[in-house]
């Protein structure tokens, strides 16, 4: 026989999945973020896969500008080495023009040259000339003695010339100067 009891029953509690929804949740959730996290990585990756290009980008560029200016540089030290050579040859120009000035000045009238050849290391001027005569040579050789600009003059050959009406002194000679008789002017007011 059924045993009836007038006690209600206990309810038993009703197992509720709750335990298994949370366990779900869990795991979609750690998905969820696991999923974020990556995708951030992913993006982070990407971002910075361009950023590099892009600054290699930019390093072959001014590698480029640096072969155009390493080029400039050189051809800059090439003018500035002209610049030197060329400073140095005007700082060093020496003048002849003055000296020569000053040698018409102290020809005598009836004498010319017929060729020069100055030496400005050996301080000395080989030339050859004429003179109307003996006595004219002599004259032209005081002038010079007593010159304070020529040293010495040596005549090294002198020989007596007729040529139908005309006779003159064909003579060869050495003229020594003193070295501030050439001078070394500043090339910018010399006038060409």
């Amino acid at each position: 026989m059924p045993v009836i009891s007038l006690k209600p029953k206990e309810d038993k509690p009703k197992e509720q999945p709750h335990g298994l929804v949370l366990g779900v949740s869990a795991v979609v959730g750690a998905m969820l973020v696991v999923g974020v996290l990556w995708g951030g990585f992913y993006y982070y990756r990407q971002f910075e896969t361009k950023n590099v290009a892009s600054q290699q980008e930019e390093i072959v560029r001014i590698n480029g500008e640096l072969e155009k200016y390493e080029d400039v540089r050189s051809k800059n030290e090439v003018l500035a080495k002209q610049i030197e050579n060329i400073t140095s040859l005007l700082d060093n120009h020496i003048c002849w023009s003055p000296f020569f000035a000053e040698l018409d000045d102290l020809t005598v009238k009836k004498v010319y040259f017929t060729r020069f050849s100055g030496d400005e290391v050996a301080e000395s001027l080989s030339l050859a000339g004429r003179a109307a005569d003996y006595t004219t040579l002599g004259e032209q050789f005081a002038v010079f003695r007593e010159s304070d600009t020529f040293k010495s003059f040596k005549i090294s050959q002198a020989q007596y010339i007729t040529e139908g009406n005309n006779s003159y002194v064909d003579f060869s000679a050495t003229l020594d100067f003193s070295p501030d008789a050439l001078i070394k002017e500043d090339i910018k007011s010399v006038a060409y």
